[in-house]
């Protein structure tokens, strides 16, 4: 498909969104560590994002294996009350 137009909503871009190309694993293994030290399930952090996402798409967050936008990984932070200790992709 030549035109992002031409792809059903759900898999279009917003505007301002900015997908990078990797996930930093070390920015997941950070949120696996401090959601677990703050004594949070996956099923609970992944319900306090809006939209909500199931325990499996955080568990993908935090194993490095989906492509989020830098706006959900800062919503992530927000939520976590910390700023990750690394520098990546999303910095």
């Amino acid at each position: 498909m030549s035109n992002e137009s031409e792809l059903p909503r759900k898999f279009r871009e917003k505007a301002g969104d900015v997908r990078p190309e990797t996930t930093d694993e070390r920015l997941g293994a950070w949120v696996a560590a401090t959601r677990e030290r703050k004594g949070m399930s996956q099923t609970a952090l992944g319900a306090l994002l809006n939209p909500p996402i199931s325990r499996q798409g955080v568990g993908h967050l935090e194993r490095g294996r989906a492509p989020w936008t830098v706006s959900r990984w800062n919503e992530v932070c927000v939520l976590l009350g910390e700023t990750p200790p690394v520098e990546g992709p999303l910095q």
